[in-house]
């Protein structure tokens, strides 16, 4: 038993994944693409939307990762996603219960 929570505890820790693989993950799932520009280095979109700004957080324990991000719009409009990983693996969350006392 105590080798196997060795393993399974070596496994989660070895496969956290990291800040990179989150943006990718929320970038791919939300439709986010960022264009190179002259006066501002890049410009992100979502849906054609031009976003303003972006924030957040990432944290990372060793068994595993988890990000909120903040995207807010021109218009005003402001995403917020929740994703947690775990074992190599990226899964958007929900606010709540689970979200706020045990993932973040």
């Amino acid at each position: 038993m105590t080798i196997g929570v060795v393993v399974i505890v070596s496994l989660m820790f070895a496969t956290v994944p990291s800040e990179g693989r989150f943006d990718r993950f929320i970038a791919k799932k939300h439709g986010i693409v960022c264009k190179p520009d002259f006066e501002f280095g890049h410009v992100c979109y979502a849906d054609e939307k031009v976003i303003q700004s972006k924030s957040g957080h990432f944290r990372r324990s060793y068994l595993h990762a988890s990000s909120e991000r903040n995207y807010k719009f021109e218009n005003g409009e402001i995403i917020t996603t929740r994703t947690f990983g775990v074992f190599g693996l990226l899964f958007e969350m929900r606010d709540g219960f689970w979200w706020e006392h045990v993932f973040n």
